[in-house]
């Protein structure tokens, strides 16, 4: 299946950079993480990144990994 506007993941280094690029989504936008699960650490980033911003997420178990969306 091809997919569509998914930025490709990129690996920050130094203060103010991250792996997860839940700073840039924006309402609507879903990000895959493959062969993670619910309540690891993608979705625990997400969690913590929510909690200082006003951004909210939703995570879901999909076929081989975890996919978190923005939606608000």
């Amino acid at each position: 299946m091809i997919e569509h506007c998914i930025p490709m993941p990129y690996r920050g280094v130094g203060k103010g950079t991250s792996v997860y690029p839940f700073m840039e989504m924006e309402v609507g936008d879903s990000a895959f993480f493959e062969g993670q699960r619910s309540g690891g650490k993608a979705h625990s980033v997400a969690k913590k990144y929510a909690q200082r911003s006003d951004y909210k997420f939703t995570c879901k178990t999909v076929s081989g990994g975890i996919r978190i969306w923005r939606v608000a």
